[in-house]
């Protein structure tokens, strides 16, 4: 109650609240000071708010919610800031009078300019309390409310948008609303709302016969059900005909158009219907229509970010998903920042930075995204623990995550994280079980593109191991055809390196350099590691030390580049391997003498103890120690102590 004055504004409704003249409220005002209750000042304001809790105390429940009614009426007709009435109006628990909800609406809209959703969201549901159940405006209300919570509370507004889609009898009505839920809240609603919003575009039409605002809800359905691939495989491997039938240069002019053209795309993609090259530059004219703004993660604008990816073209993308993400840490919107830092974390994963993709994903989980997303939309997020080996990110993500898929005819990413964990403790029929069953169920669904699921390389490497080599063989060489295919070069150098490790020989070897050539023009460094290392192992298996040096140098320093530390491992134990070999050929070069010096000093004994011990002189001793430092191609005595047992053996 004491903050029914309004500070700086030159005037004060308590007086008016209390039903006084300007001589009453001045002799309330100086009673009330004599007396301590009022504070000094311009504006009436008690001196604490103890104060403020008595005085309410002392009236009834009815004659406080009136006295507040009264204070937001006579704050939202004297031009006072917006907020000051709604204030008020957050402590009432009903008023049907539209001015209410117009204050209320207004305060909202402040809200936001602040960049306060969360206020605006507190504003606009008590305007909804106060509205009556069955009034004209609840649905435009509801929708109001749901748009403000989709950046902070993304399941309270898909529950709205719902309630909304209920009160709507014609069908433009509920195609308004419907186009402006979020695909990523469409791809796991229940089942119940995509039936409603099907069934409203099924009645709305098909856009190509459509004009204006109806054409405009048409397509923005026809995207969103493309986007929840609610229609089914078939319509998935359709979606490059449809994209097709729009003509060499599709309409991009409308944020709708845009919508449609981005899902049709991303279809096309999956089930390879286009190559790479066909991609890439429409996605790349869709990117450059759109402002990178946090509201894109509501459209299906996010899904070309899986078609840059898969095509290998991240120059565009990069900076447009930094702009993106930086607005929402600005703006303080949540589910967007959340879900522009999963894209962001494909991105460092097409980049083989898993440190950055790690970080990224984490961001994301701390955002609550497990609470809002399902696990198709933080796919990135998954692949980012998989490939980081983060048991401590995988489990969070099951334990945050609802089950998935909520349609089944699309991939478990749950499978994924569970063949990978199979894999790593050695079980590998369990991880060849989940591999297959992840495999056929994305060839079911149409997802058939090796740059999006390439799960033939990981099947191919178990049946290998478990001594299978003639199914890994069919297995790789299909791989590698797909990927010709589609014509990125991360997929073929892949498949090259999967098909040279299931081929022995210099057949294998020159399948694995084809692989390195290939990774090379990319900019994807966990691949390049992998590639290297193992074509590293099997050149030093084949007795071609200086290039296997040189690949196994090359696998380390891109592991320790791009997070990788198991794979810099390997690579230090095989460079290790062959120093040893190396190190026995240049001890056998050294002298008797050169050698027992050697021996000696790399057990850490001094210049003048072993002068001593050898009886010559120290001046001989480090002449033996520079011949032998020369045959031994290293710089000094610090090098010598790796040596110390192989040279201790020698001089013996």
């Amino acid at each position: 109650m004491a903050g029914w004055g309004v500070e700086g504004s030159g005037e004060d409704p308590a007086g008016r609240l209390a039903g006084l003249d300007d001589v009453g409220r001045a002799e309330a005002v100086r009673v009330l000071r004599r007396l301590g209750l009022l504070a000094e000042g311009p504006v009436p304001r008690f001196v604490h708010p103890v104060v403020a809790d008595a005085v309410e105390e002392a009236m009834s429940p009815a004659e406080a919610e009136a006295a507040r009614l009264r204070a937001a009426l006579l704050l939202h007709q004297g031009g006072h800031p917006a907020e000051h009435a709604a204030a008020q109006l957050l402590a009432v628990s009903s008023c049907p009078e539209p001015w209410a909800q117009e204050a209320l609406r207004a305060a909202a809209t402040a809200a936001l300019r602040r960049a306060d959703p969360e206020a605006a969201a507190r504003y606009l549901r008590r305007a909804l309390l106060l509205s009556p159940p069955d009034g004209p405006g609840r649905a435009d209300l509801l929708v109001e409310l749901a748009t403000v919570e989709r950046d902070f509370a993304p399941r309270a507004a898909l529950r709205h948008f719902t309630q909304a889609l209920l009160l709507l009898p014609d069908p433009a009505g509920r195609a308004r609303v419907a186009g402006r839920i979020p695909p990523f809240l469409l791809a796991d609603c229940p089942p119940a709302t995509l039936d409603t919003v099907a069934r409203t575009a099924a009645a709305l039409g098909d856009p190509a016969g459509l004009t204006g605002a109806a054409r405009h809800s048409a397509l923005r359905l026809e995207a969103r059900l493309g986007h929840a691939a609610v229609a089914g495989p078939a319509e998935l491997a359709a979606s490059a005909d449809r994209l097709r039938a729009l003509g060499p240069v599709p309409r991009l002019d409308g944020a709708a158009d845009r919508e449609r053209v981005t899902v049709l795309l991303h279809g096309a993609v999956l089930a390879q219907r286009v190559t790479a090259a066909q991609a890439v530059p429409l996605a790349e004219r869709l990117l450059q229509h759109e402002p990178a703004t946090p509201g894109h993660v509501h459209t299906a604008l996010p899904l070309l970010t899986d078609v840059l990816v898969a095509a290998d073209s991240l120059t565009i993308i990069g900076p447009w998903l930094h702009t993106a993400h930086d607005r929402a840490r600005r703006d303080h919107a949540t589910v967007p920042r959340a879900l522009t830092a999963v894209e962001l974390a494909h991105l460092a994963l097409a980049r083989g930075d898993l440190a950055l993709a790690r970080v990224h994903a984490t961001e994301a989980l701390d955002l609550g995204a497990t609470e809002w997303a399902a696990p198709r939309t933080l796919a990135a997020v998954f692949l980012a623990a998989l490939e980081a080996r983060d048991t401590a990110l995988c489990e969070r993500l099951l334990a945050g995550s609802p089950p998935d898929p909520a349609h089944g005819h699309l991939p478990s990413l749950r499978l994924l994280v569970r063949g990978s964990a199979a894999a790593l403790r050695h079980d590998l029929p369990t991880a060849l079980d989940c591999y297959l069953d992840w495999g056929r169920t994305a060839e079911r669904a149409h997802w058939r593109n090796p740059a999006v699921a390439p799960w033939r390389s990981w099947v191919s490497a178990l049946h290998y191991r478990m001594g299978r080599p003639g199914q890994a063989h069919d297995l790789m060489d299909e791989e590698y055809e797909r990927a010709l295919a589609w014509g990125s070069p991360v997929p073929i150098g892949r498949a090259l390196r999967g098909r040279g490790a299931v081929t022995g020989g210099e057949r294998g070897l020159a399948l694995l350099r084809d692989s390195a050539a290939t990774l090379e023009r990319t900019a994807h460094l966990l691949e390049q590691a992998r590639t290297s290392l193992l074509l590293g192992r099997r050149l030093l298996t084949a007795g071609q030390e200086a290039e296997a040096e040189h690949r196994l140098t090359h696998a380390r320093e891109q592991g320790l580049r791009c997070g990788a530390p198991w794979i810099a491992d390997r690579a230090g134990r095989a460079l290790h391997t062959i120093a040893g070999c190396q190190g026995a050929d240049a001890v056998a070069a050294l002298t008797r003498t050169e050698r027992r010096v050697a021996a000696l000093a790399a057990r850490g004994t001094s210049n003048r103890a072993i002068a001593e011990r050898l009886e010559v002189s120290a001046r001989a001793v480090e002449k033996h120690l520079t011949q032998a430092y020369r045959k031994l191609r290293i710089d000094g005595r610090a090098a010598l102590a790796p040596m110390a047992q192989l040279l201790a053996q020698e001089a013996s």
